[in-house]
Formats: structure tokens, C-alpha cells, sequence
């Protein structure tokens, strides 16, 4: 039972991506939290849901 929340929990993880609320960098996402490059804001963390993924 422990393996099946601890791997239920890691995947959850990988799917949060942080982004500059002011999309400085237009849709750039980042894996882990910080300050935007551009204009020192702090990221913002949002789901990853792929719906800006093109195939």
C-alpha cells in the first residue's frame, strides 16, 4: 500500500510547472520554483495539463 501513494505522489509532482504571471517569456514554464529571468517576479506554479502540446 505504501508504494502505490508514494508512486501516486511523484507523478502528481511532475505534473506542476512554474511560469512569470507577467509571461515575460510568453509560455515558458520552468520545473522548479524561482524568479522569472526577465523581470524578477516570483513563478507562479500551474498545472501541467499539455493542452499547449501540438502533435
Amino acid at each position: 500500500m505504501f508504494q502505490m501513494w508514494y508512486g501516486s505522489e511523484k507523478k502528481e509532482q511532475a505534473n506542476v510547472v512554474y511560469s512569470c504571471p507577467m509571461k515575460c517569456e510568453g509560455d515558458k514554464t520552468y520545473d522548479k520554483p524561482g524568479k522569472c529571468p526577465k523581470c524578477g517576479m516570483a513563478l507562479k506554479e500551474q498545472k501541467d495539463d499539455h493542452s499547449n502540446h501540438k502533435h
